[in-house]
């Protein structure tokens, strides 16, 4: 009864925690295509002439937080009496959004119940904090959501990302971003400077559906005005990106910029957006 009390009380204030949340992280889904392109021990790219069009996830692809997601994890922990070794906190971010693969999940964000929402991120952050060896109560979980809904991190552009786009457009290739926002974002891509280089803007608002399911890859294709086999799509997520995009046909690539996908071998996986251009 007082945990049920608790939400109604600052119910007005979770809806915003929510809201904040919902456009620092990508939702998504588990979708299981077999990779038609890997034959078990070498990728069979396209030859180059064939590329017509790069496809972007968004979200910790080609947009960061400034300070880094890891570091308010941190500084919500250390607020509340929990010190997590740094290290595994940013390991534990960088793979921690494999939690909202889970169809559950998912359901639950889409559900437009702020119970069923909260009770999503207070289990995505006993799962996070599990990934760094700490277990932590609802109760715990429920005061780092409320510390981090408190937060705005400035969204920024990685390092890498106009150079690696710039390179692109001089290729004059179409270039586009997927992303599952369920909101307008033309207004960031505007500040941020990328309006220039996009030619397709493909969000889950526009194409109703979530990566990985084929129908955002879909529209953003007949946007592009490309056949699947024509583009490749570049994501630091596997389950939403990889397997979404494979599963239309489209080459992936998987954006590990920090190392931590070492386990997946059967996708070419990159370090850095400058490496697009070898696979085109």
């Amino acid at each position: 009864m007082d945990r049920l009390l608790k939400y109604q009380n600052c119910e007005s204030r979770l809806i915003i925690t929510i809201t904040r949340i919902l456009t620092q992280s990508q939702m998504v889904c588990l979708f299981d295509i077999p990779f038609p392109c890997y034959n078990g021990s070498t990728f069979i790219l396209e030859a180059s002439e064939m590329t017509k069009a790069v496809f972007f996830d968004l979200y910790n692809t080609l947009l960061g937080y400034d300070p880094p997601r890891d570091q308010l994890q941190l500084a919500a922990c250390h607020a509340i009496g929990i010190e997590v070794d740094s290290s595994a906190m940013h390991r534990a971010v960088a793979l921690g959004d494999d939690f909202w693969s889970n169809p559950e999940a998912r359901e639950a964000i889409n559900s437009g119940s702020t119970e069923k929402q909260l009770q999503a991120y207070l289990e995505y952050q006993q799962y996070l904090m599990k990934s760094t060896g700490v277990d932590i109560t609802q109760e715990q979980a429920l005061k780092i959501v409320m510390y981090m809904g408190d937060k705005q991190p400035s969204t920024v552009l990685f390092d890498d990302v106009l150079p690696a786009l710039d390179a692109l457009k001089k290729r004059s290739l179409t270039i586009g971003i997927l992303s599952n926002v369920q909101r307008d974002t033309g207004n960031l891509l505007d500040q941020l400077g990328l309006t220039p280089y996009i030619d397709v803007l493909m969000t889950s608002r526009e194409a109703n559906a979530d990566k990985p399911e084929p129908a955002i890859f879909l529209a953003a294709l007949k946007c592009a005005k490309v056949e699947a086999a024509e583009a490749i799509h570049v994501g630091d997520q596997y389950n939403v990106d990889v397997v979404g995009a494979r599963g239309v046909g489209i080459r992936p690539l998987l954006l590990d910029r920090y190392g931590y996908y070492e386990h997946v071998t059967d996708c070419p996986r990159i370090s850095s957006l400058h490496q697009v251009v070898d696979y085109l």
